[in-house]
């Protein structure tokens, strides 16, 4: 996929895997639905939601999606504290 396809598919509306770490240490993963604007991946989740729990004490995750054309991505990141 060229960088234009890349950017059109990840626009629409899909799902991803997120990784992050649980309160005991073991990864934790779960479905999470997502919004990408320009250069931006927004993860939608609630705050009660053990996701964004495990975001505010580590600040750490993993994001995997593989679409149909099998082009996988993979994003690892830290996230700034809220």
């Amino acid at each position: 996929m060229n960088p234009q396809e890349i950017t059109a598919y990840l626009a629409a509306s899909h799902m991803a895997v997120v990784a992050t770490i649980h309160l005991n240490g073991t990864p934790h993963l779960t479905p999470n639905g997502y919004r990408y604007e320009g250069k931006l991946l927004t993860l939608i989740t609630r705050t009660d939601r053990l996701t964004h729990l495990n975001l505010q004490r580590h600040h750490r995750i993993s994001v995997h999606h593989m679409c149909p054309l099998k082009a996988i991505w993979a994003l690892q990141s830290v996230v700034a504290p809220s």
